[in-house]
C-alpha cells in the first residue's frame, strides 16, 4: 500500500498537534504546580511572620508583667517608718529599751527609716544595706546564697520586714558598738531623738 505525501503530511501535522497540545498541557501543569508551591510557599512567610509577631506579643507581654511583678515587690517591700512606728518595731524585734533612742536616731542618721535605702558604692567599692546601712563587705552577700558575717543576702536587708536585718544589726552592735556606723558617730552623740510619746 503506497502511502502518498499528503497523507504524510496530514500526518506530521496532526502528531505535531498533539505534540504541541501535550506541550501546552504539561507547561498549565507545570504553571499550576508552580502556583500551588508560590501559593504554600506564602501561606509558609505568612505561618512564619505570624509565628514571629506570635513570639513577639507574648515575650512583650511576659515583659509587662514582670515589670509589673517588679514594681508591685518594691512598692509592698519597700517601707519609710515614722518615729512612732520605728520605735514599736524595733521593740517588736528586741531591742532593749534603754538604746531604743539611739537606735532611732542611728536609722534617721543612716536610712532616714526607709527600708529600702541602698548607698552609693563607698570607697571602697563596697555598698550599705537596708535600715540599718548594713556593709556588703563583711556583713552581708551580694551572691546568690547567704553568707558573710550574718549569713544573709544584702537584699534581705531591704525589705519591710526588718528582723533580719535587726538580728544582723544587733550582731555588729555586739562586737563593735553603735561605733560601727558613721550616722550614729556623726550625728548622734550629742541629742537623741525624743520617743517619749511613741
Amino acid at each position: 500500500m503506497k502511502i502518498s505525501t499528503k497523507e504524510i503530511v496530514k500526518v506530521h501535522l496532526r502528531d505535531r498537534e498533539i505534540d504541541d497540545e501535550d506541550e501546552d498541557t504539561a507547561a498549565q501543569e507545570r504553571s499550576e504546580k508552580k502556583g500551588i508551591v508560590r501559593e504554600h510557599a506564602e501561606q509558609r512567610s505568612i505561618s512564619h511572620s505570624d509565628n514571629r509577631n506570635s513570639r513577639r506579643y507574648i515575650k512583650m507581654k511576659l515583659a509587662l508583667v514582670l515589670l509589673l511583678a517588679a514594681v508591685a515587690i518594691f512598692d509592698t517591700e519597700a517601707k519609710t517608718f515614722t518615729r512612732c512606728d520605728l520605735v514599736r518595731e524595733l521593740r517588736n524585734q528586741g531591742f532593749p529599751e534603754d538604746d531604743l533612742r539611739n537606735w532611732v536616731c542611728l536609722v534617721e542618721s543612716e536610712s532616714s527609716r526607709s527600708t529600702s535605702a541602698v548607698s552609693k558604692k563607698n570607697k571602697n567599692g563596697s555598698r550599705d544595706y537596708g535600715l540599718f546601712q548594713i556593709n556588703d563587705k563583711y556583713w552581708c552577700s551580694t551572691k546568690k546564697n547567704p553568707g558573710k558575717d550574718c549569713n544573709v543576702l544584702c537584699s534581705q536587708l531591704i525589705t519591710d520586714d526588718i528582723t533580719k536585718a535587726s538580728t544582723c544589726a544587733k550582731k555588729i552592735f555586739k562586737r563593735h558598738g553603735f561605733d560601727a556606723w558613721y550616722g550614729w558617730k556623726s550625728h548622734c552623740q550629742g541629742t537623741l531623738p525624743d520617743i517619749k510619746s511613741c
